[in-house]
């Protein structure tokens, strides 16, 4: 899944975006999943009430990153988990 995902840095930012011509982050998390026959939300706000929360301290590699919007109570944007250290997570 990491190996897979980290293939497509560089691709474009495109909004909406659903493949390997461009993504937008949900997008992204949607097209590596469906690789691996995984089913998960086409859009960041659908994750809202998709699989369960778990403490920052537990998440492990492969979980997704939930982040709500610096500005309105909304999620904002989503992410794959590539190190899991808490609040030193990386993610793609």
């Amino acid at each position: 899944l990491e190996q897979f995902g980290k293939g497509f840095l560089g691709v474009p930012y495109v909004y909406g975006g659903t493949s390997a011509k461009g993504f937008d982050c949900s997008g992204f998390v949607y097209y590596v999943y469906q690789e691996f026959g995984i089913k998960v939300p086409r859009t960041s706000a659908q994750f809202g009430d998709f699989g369960k929360e778990v403490p920052i301290e537990r998440v492990k590699k492969g979980d997704i990153l939930v982040f709500l919007s610096p500005t309105r109570n909304a999620i904002g944007h989503i992410g794959i988990v590539t190190v899991a250290k808490g609040m030193e997570s990386e993610f793609i």
